[in-house]
């Protein structure tokens, strides 16, 4: 067998390596000389993946097996089992021990002393770097023995005089800088010296029960502080707590109003922080018994589908938003299972504005229960945004928006009523009074009664685009109407939306009473699947100005798009109205212009084939381009 290499020289440096990877096991080189004997790799040295211990690894190294190759093993390298991404460190961390003893009485070869002093050399390296990574006194210091027995239900700490001692969870505390409960009932009966500066808590009713909070001292009642014993006052302190700070409890329908109360304390304390501050609700449900009021500056944030807040009322709302600059998100907002008369999920007031509602789930009352109860309600509130939210079951409308809302975004949500197709809530949208500046984007509203309803009674709304929506399932899709003189719909468009599936049409537009509704368009929408009607329908001689373009028309049972007596300034370019791909045609034509329609419309590149009749222009005016068409 060839003679081991000499022992390398010691590096007065520290025996450590570190490496930064992605997704990777290796081999990491350990890149300094490793003096463990058999195979126990652990007593070797230690790794750590982004400052976390594991043994989650081998040693080899590709001058042989590990246990019968020469010491120092100055070729070491690790693999993981699994792939690691992040910092790997490296560091010496030898078991000191020797196993095998000189020969009495005879030489010992050069090579023999060098690797067992480099080895006991490299140890107390190892130990003296170590020293640097621990908490040690000055000269002088003295630490006491502390036995499993002494140290139960303490905290470690320091006294006045610095020396290390074991602070009580309860009871009369020792002047420090800081006391520490295990709940703040503890620490109301507790007696708390003279110079702490802070309680810090561990939980409110437990420990451990997410209540847990910092106090310092203050001179009198604060929102969710408390008074000790010694006659003390604590103020809580921070902008992001938990309602079980205030004595709320999880899980618990019959603390419905205790949790009232303490979302009310919650808000009241973080209103007098300038800056407002944030409710973080645990991965828990919380029960009220009436509305939450949500003003300026104040969120309410949850970890999605593990946090709710639920009502037990039948006509309070669940969060009523009052003030400027509010986020909801992450959240479950339900019922408890009653039948609500009246109330919203979430309900906007016309203060509010600068809103964000993100990520809820709200849930009504279920198939089968009556009543009335709505997932959002806007009333004139501006300038808010909604995104990612899910409405299931609501009872009347999925998200009602009203009086002078204005300038509001809506995208990526869904409304769904999981019963009968066409037999859920009042509408999945219903946009009625001044609302108007709106934008709503892949959203999709299903088997309720009206998919969309535009509705006006006493004024007029405007400048709505709704792009890539989705209603299908509904009794009618998408409803425009105007009832009764002096009120108006104007300006909006549709983009890329599919109304299908539709028990009487997939768009209905009409007005009643002298209302009007005007300058409607639709571009690259799909009108298909109306079980017992049109795809779309332009009711009354009260609608115009409407425009459909790069359209779908498709498997009605009635005509494709249907134009009743009296409606004049309409336009269809370039749709496809009757069979496609793999759709049937409609049952009656492909475009249907009743008999005394009125004057000034275009029907012009239009394909209608496979209906039950092409195109039937019953109009009576003379102001009108209907060729060319493609009709056979």
């Amino acid at each position: 067998m060839a003679a081991p290499s000499p022992v390398p020289a010691l590096p007065d440096t520290e025996r450590r390596t570190q490496y930064s990877i992605t997704a990777s096991i290796g081999p990491l080189d350990v890149a300094f000389a490793v003096y463990g004997d058999g195979t126990d790799v652990g007593n070797w040295i230690e790794v750590y993946v982004n400052d976390v211990f594991t043994q989650n690894y081998t040693i080899t190294s590709p001058s042989g097996a590990i246990s019968t190759i020469a010491r120092p093993i100055t070729d070491a390298q690790i693999t993981f089992l699994t792939a690691q991404t992040g910092t790997v460190e490296i560091v010496g961390a030898r078991r000191p021990r020797r196993l095998v003893q000189f020969t009495e009485n005879q030489g010992v070869a050069a090579r023999d002393l060098n690797q067992a002093f480099t080895d006991v050399i490299a140890v107390q390296r190892e130990d003296w770097d170590l020293r640097s990574r621990l908490i040690r006194g000055v000269p002088g210091d003295s630490f006491p023995v502390l036995s499993p027995v002494t140290r139960q239900s303490t905290a470690l700490g320091f006294d006045a005089n610095g020396a290390l001692t074991l602070l009580p969870l309860g009871s009369s505390v020792a002047a420090t800088a800081g006391a520490i409960f295990n709940t703040r009932g503890l620490a109301q009966l507790a007696t708390i010296a003279a110079g702490t500066q802070f309680v810090q808590t561990i939980g409110y009713t437990v420990a451990g029960d997410f209540g847990g909070a910092t106090y310092i001292k203050t001179g009198g009642t604060t929102p969710g502080g408390f008074q000790s014993a010694d006659g003390q006052w604590w103020q809580l302190v921070g902008g992001v707590v938990t309602p079980q700070m205030f004595g709320a409890v999880a899980n618990s329908p019959a603390s419905d109003g205790a949790n009232l109360t303490a979302f009310n304390t919650a808000i009241s304390y973080l209103s007098t922080i300038p800056t407002g501050g944030v409710i973080e609700i645990t991965p828990n449900d919380f029960y009220v018994n009436n509305e939450i009021v949500v003003p300026q500056n104040i969120s309410i944030v949850g970890q999605g589908s593990r946090s709710s807040i639920r009502t037990t009322s039948a006509t309070a709302h669940v969060l009523r938003i009052t003030g400027q600059s509010v986020i909801i998100d992450g959240l479950i907002i339900a019922t408890n299972g009653v039948a609500k008369s009246a109330g919203a999920a979430v309900r906007l007031d016309a203060t509010a504005g600068i809103v964000w509602l993100n990520r809820l789930l709200i849930t009504g009352t279920g198939v089968g229960v009556g009543g009335l109860f709505n997932g959002i309600d806007v009333d004139s509130a501006t300038r808010w945004h909604m995104t990612d939210c899910h409405i299931i079951n609501t009872t009347n409308v999925g998200i009602l928006i009203g009086g002078g809302a204005d300038i509001y975004f809506i995208r990526g949500c869904s409304v769904e009523w999981q019963g009968v197709h066409g037999a859920g809530g009042a509408a999945g949208i219903e946009i009625t009074g001044t609302a108007g500046d709106c934008l709503i984007s892949d959203c999709q509203f299903v088997s309720t009664v009206y998919g969309i309803f535009l509705t006006e009674t006493t004024t007029s709304q405007s400048e709505g685009r709704f792009t890539n929506c989705l209603c299908d399932h509904n009794t009618i899709g998408l409803n425009i109407f105007a009832n009764g003189a002096g009120t108006a719909i104007g300006r909006v468009s549709f983009n890329g939306c599919d109304f299908s599936a539709a028990i009487l049409a997939g768009v209905q537009s009409s007005t009643t009473g002298g209302g009007l509704v005007r300058g409607l368009s639709f571009n690259q929408c799909k009108f298909i699947f109306t079980s017992a009607g049109d795809g779309l329908q332009i009711a009354d001689s009260g609608v115009r100005d409407i425009t459909c373009m790069n359209c779908l028309f498709a498997g009605n049972t009635g005509a494709g798009a249907r134009i009743f007596a009296g409606v004049t300034d309409f336009t269809f370019i370039g749709n496809r109205m009757g069979a496609y791909d793999f759709l049937a045609g409609n049952a009656d034509a492909g475009l249907r212009i009743d008999v005394g329609a009125g004057d000034h419309y275009i029907v012009v590149h239009n394909q209608m084939v496979g209906n039950g009749s092409a195109f039937i222009d019953g109009g009576a005016g003379v102001n009108k381009i209907v060729t060319p068409n493609l009709t056979v």
